[in-house]
């Protein structure tokens, strides 16, 4: 297959990601005639409505209007876009489908994003794929388009590699560590590493020391690590102000050694 995957084009159950964008636009619009009514009238305007009502609209555009596709349930095989596959110990942001009959096992994970909650792991024979969201109704219909597709037909997994932005600089050299595998050695033997992935732009990874998980963000522009402990800090760094690769492993040792 070489056409690039359209979501228009495939037909099936479409799941789309929250548009952030939406809710705030939805509230300001539902806040404004709140407002006017409360000064004209004097009385107040129950707060509770416009709450429930933003949540309805925004929920209503994001499903039915403007929220991107990010997985789509058709009757044979499940569609995934901007997702990340993992294959062996290679990690990409891919497109493509698989088989309901491919799927081994699928769960909803805590995300190695500091920034998202949560994610739906898809496990295959011998790869897996991280949807970047993920709702319990999702799982339920994976779950049940699998048993309606038990004993039909097996279609392989396809999935289809997006392309990379440049990187240069510094970020290029700890981008090639990661690939080289040379990204872990900053860990000592006390960090268990739960998972080292990338998202095109990104590279996340989660580790365990002492009993804190740690998460740490790489990008173009900063340098970010998170400890899930609330009671313990977080730290992040423009990339631009660290000097070389030993003083980017210095300073994630340090905080982790001194943290954990």
């Amino acid at each position: 297959m070489t056409n690039k995957l359209d979501p228009k084009e495939i037909n099936g159950k479409k799941f789309k990601k929250t548009d952030i964008n939406t809710i705030l636009v939805t509230a300001v619009v539902l806040w404004i005639p709140a407002i006017i009514i409360t000064v004209l009238t004097g009385n107040p305007f129950p707060i509770p409505v416009v709450v429930i009502l933003i949540y309805l609209l925004s929920t209503f555009t994001n499903i039915f209007c403007i929220g991107k596709v990010y997985c789509i349930l058709a009757e044979d095989r499940l569609y995934y876009f901007d997702s990340i596959s993992s294959v062996g110990r290679r990690t990409e942001t891919t497109c493509g489908y698989l088989g309901y009959s491919e799927i081994k096992k699928a769960e909803i994970i805590k995300s190695p994003i500091a920034i998202k909650k949560h994610m739906l792991k898809v496990y295959g024979e011998n790869f897996s794929i991280l949807l970047p969201e993920a709702t319990k109704n999702l799982l339920k219909q994976i779950n049940q388009k699998q048993e309606e597709t038990k004993y039909g037909q097996i279609i392989p997994h396809y999935a289809e590699m997006e392309p990379y932005p440049e990187r240069t600089g510094l970020f290029k050299k700890i981008w090639e560590d990661y690939e080289n595998d040379e990204l872990i050695k900053v860990f000592d033997s006390a960090t268990k590493i739960e998972s080292i992935i990338n998202d095109k732009e990104f590279i996340n990874i989660t580790a365990f020391r002492n009993g804190t998980e740690i998460l740490i963000t790489i990008n173009k522009s900063y340098l970010f690590i998170y400890l899930e402990n609330k009671k313990l800090p977080s730290f992040d760094k423009l990339i631009s102000k660290i000097e070389d690769m030993e003083h980017f492993y210095s300073i994630i040792e340090d905080f982790i050694l001194n943290n954990t």
